[in-house]
């Protein structure tokens, strides 16, 4: 794996771009790391994980995937860039978001299962968004 992919390259630009902007106005490096880094890992770390325990198991087995079908600001917000496809993603991780959802029609047109009952895939169209999916789970516990 390349250490400088696109991504990283961009993610890379755009610190050195907020490390300017916090100079120009006058602030120390203090107030980068305290003011904008520090919630850019910490909190995008839990909404990731926090999105990653709804669209995963979850109590399931591991082949185990949930795509939301709903279109109400939460999904949008934890589903941005296709994920509210996930099992769809997971299906076709190469293809593009905004093709997803031809494939999920598809899965519902021609449903999978699988012979072997131990690898069986399975996967859930919620019609709840990730918060609820969420809820619902630990009320549970």
């Amino acid at each position: 794996k390349k250490l400088f992919n696109s991504d990283n390259f961009s993610f890379l630009i755009v610190q050195i771009i907020f490390i300017s902007f916090f100079y120009l106005i006058g602030l120390n490096l203090f107030f980068y790391i305290f003011l904008w880094f520090v919630p850019l890992i910490t909190l995008t770390r839990v909404i990731n994980c926090l999105r990653l325990m709804s669209e995963h198991s979850l109590g399931y087995n591991e082949n185990f995937y949930r795509s939301f079908e709903n279109n109400d600001l939460i999904t949008k917000f934890f589903g941005a860039y296709g994920f509210d496809r996930h099992a769809e993603h997971h299906l076709v991780p190469y293809l593009k978001h905004t093709d997803l959802y031809l494939v999920s029609n598809k899965i519902k047109n021609i449903g999978l299962n699988s012979s072997d009952s131990e690898n069986q895939l399975t996967i859930e169209f919620s019609k709840k968004n990730h918060l609820q999916v969420l809820f619902d789970y630990f009320k549970k516990l």
